[in-house]
């Protein structure tokens, strides 16, 4: 007897696509499944109309992005399953699959298909071949990817033999993903409700209680010190490190407007004193001004000394002229955002010139005292959606855990 064979527990068994229960299957979809293909609707595409197409767009967005018709060309039934079969390379739309939930509301697109189980618990079925990893084998990243019908027939499924065991797993995995909805519309809730605040309290649009005074003009470039790496220091990429005693800010470890310190990379120290005026301190302003223009970084707390590429500027108030946090929010608000529409007129900008950057003009509360008072509470709205995604992350490493305990019989929810 082969090795393999004695790590296999008992009540299990060897198969081609791995160690199943001695009481699953392996089949291919065309042993269980009606196949239809999907019909182009360009030339019935309106407004508003009484079908939901279902095409690429409605499927990768999660059902967000609809189109619509105003016939039903090619029409699919409640418990179909429908997938994309034709995305880009590398393309997170490929074999993705959305459960229909009701009959009269959809019709089906090109490269769209659809499959109904006949005797199998579509739900379950749904969640074995949902971005399987038999269809993501055909994408090889250089060309076009797509998918045949024969070749969607031939994937190997995992199925326990009792349909009753299905729904069990189905069930437990989809009331998961219901919490994981619920959760991601509470965060989009709370994150609307900042950008609300942040319209009224930032902008000056409504006042808090107990202040009072007309709002100033503030110039960036007469008020803050606003510092980058400059060119001639000549930091290169072959200089990162992975680890070290010296962080490097780079942009790209901007996370909801604060530093994950865990995907920074390392400077020498030689490299860090370099310029003293680029040494990080808590409370400092960080923003992008190269590849992705504005992105905003608060420092509370600094791990490790700091320091910066020459891709972000730092931003320090100078004599206490505005509360840094204020000016944070500032530029996470229309405002900036106007600013940057002016600066481009109309066309994508790819770095924010410091000539142009000391040119931006907004208006604050007279006082510092109110300055922090408004950002203390959009900051607070901020911890809650902070400590909600950290949430979310939680909840979505479960579901993955759960899939692959479940989905592969590793562990039973039946006796």
């Amino acid at each position: 007897m082969s090795l393999k064979l004695q790590n296999i527990p008992k009540g299990y068994k060897q198969t081609e696509v791995g160690v199943i229960p001695e009481d699953w299957r392996v089949e291919p979809l065309n042993k269980n499944i009606i196949f239809v293909n999907g019909k182009a609707h360009e030339q019935n595409i309106v407004d508003f109309g009484k079908y939901i197409v279902i095409n690429s767009k409605f499927i990768s967005s999660d059902g967000e992005v609809k189109k619509y018709s105003d016939k039903c060309i090619q029409p699919v039934y409640r418990d179909n399953i429908t997938m994309v079969m034709s995305d880009v390379p590398n393309g997170k739309a490929i074999a993705k699959c959305f459960y229909v939930d009701q009959n009269n509301t959809y019709t089906l697109n090109q490269r769209i298909c659809s499959m109904k189980s006949i005797s199998d618990d579509s739900r379950y079925l749904f969640l074995q071949i949902n971005r399987n990893p038999y269809f993501l084998s055909f994408d090889d990243g250089v060309k076009q990817t797509n998918l045949r019908k024969d070749d969607i027939l031939k994937c190997l499924v995992k199925i326990p033999n009792d349909i009753n065991e299905q729904k069990i797993i189905a069930n437990s995995l989809l009331n998961v993903q219901e919490l994981i909805e619920k959760l991601e519309k509470l965060i989009e809730k709370k994150k609307a409700i900042k950008q609300g605040a942040m319209q009224e309290l930032v902008t000056g649009k409504k006042r808090l209680p107990g202040f009072s005074g007309e709002r100033k003009s503030i110039l960036l470039g007469k008020s803050a010190q606003i510092k980058a790496r400059i060119g001639w220091q000549g930091l290169t990429t072959a200089e990162y490190m992975t680890e070290g005693d010296y962080y490097l800010i780079t942009g790209t470890e901007f996370d909801n407007g604060f530093i994950n310190w865990d995907k920074c990379f390392y400077v020498d120290k030689k490299r860090y004193d370099q310029d003293t005026y680029i040494q990080i301190k808590e409370n400092d302003v960080l923003i992008t001004k190269d590849g992705t223009i504005g992105k905003v970084a608060f420092i509370g707390k600094v791990l490790k000394p700091a320091t910066l590429n020459s891709g972000v500027f730092v931003i320090r108030p100078l004599n206490e002229s505005f509360h840094p946090k204020f000016l944070f929010y500032i530029l996470q608000s229309d405002v900036f955002d106007k600013f940057l529409s002016q600066l481009s007129a109309g066309s994508t900008i790819n770095h924010l010139y410091q000539k142009n950057f000391v040119n931006f003009n907004f208006n604050a509360p007279p006082s510092i005292e109110e300055q922090e008072a408004i950002a203390k509470i959009i900051s607070e709205i901020d911890i809650e959606i902070v400590a909600l995604e950290q949430k979310l992350i939680k909840y979505r490493q479960i579901k993955t855990g759960m899939m692959q305990q479940l989905l592969t019989g590793k562990i039973r929810l039946v006796n």
